[in-house]
């Protein structure tokens, strides 16, 4: 990213990217931020135009997901004021020239699956740890809640 300054009166060339250049980006980026992680980046039509679901199994945790995809969003959701906030582009050094980079992405949401092996695992570590997740319990003493609460804390590329 670029980090000099910007006066108002600075112009400086922009490159716009459709939605579907913007979830190709996006596949790209987690490609390389989570090798051997199989992802699927979906575009969402109608009035979700310009969302993206992103599904995987196992994997990293779903905020390592969100810290790839937050660069490339053009909208930001103020649940003050219940409306969208346009994201301007963001200034990075293309070349060695200062441009502007516009995504075209509303927001992405990553949907995290878990293999049986995965939910037996998370079942052996709560077992070790009972007291950690003593709140997580349900209340006919399963592990279910426990065992998720686990998971969506834990890497598991």
């Amino acid at each position: 990213m670029y980090s000099g300054g910007m006066t108002t009166t600075e112009t400086f060339p922009t490159i716009s990217y459709s939605t579907k250049e913007t979830a190709a980006l996006i596949r790209k980026a987690l490609r390389a931020a989570f090798p051997g992680v199989k992802m699927s980046v979906t575009m969402s039509r109608g009035t979700g135009y310009g969302y993206m679901d992103i599904s995987y199994t196992d994997g990293p945790t779903t905020a390592a997901v969100d810290a790839v995809t937050r660069r490339f969003r053009s909208e930001s959701f103020d649940g003050m004021t219940d409306s969208t906030n346009t994201i301007p582009p963001t200034l990075y050094l293309v070349d060695g020239v200062p441009t502007l980079l516009a995504y075209s992405c509303r927001g992405a949401s990553p949907s995290r699956h878990f293999s049986a092996e995965a939910l037996a695992a998370a079942e052996v570590a709560v077992a070790a740890d009972p007291g950690r997740y003593a709140n997580s319990y349900d209340h006919d003493g399963s592990t279910y809640y426990a065992c998720r609460k686990y998971l969506s804390q834990t890497d598991l590329s």
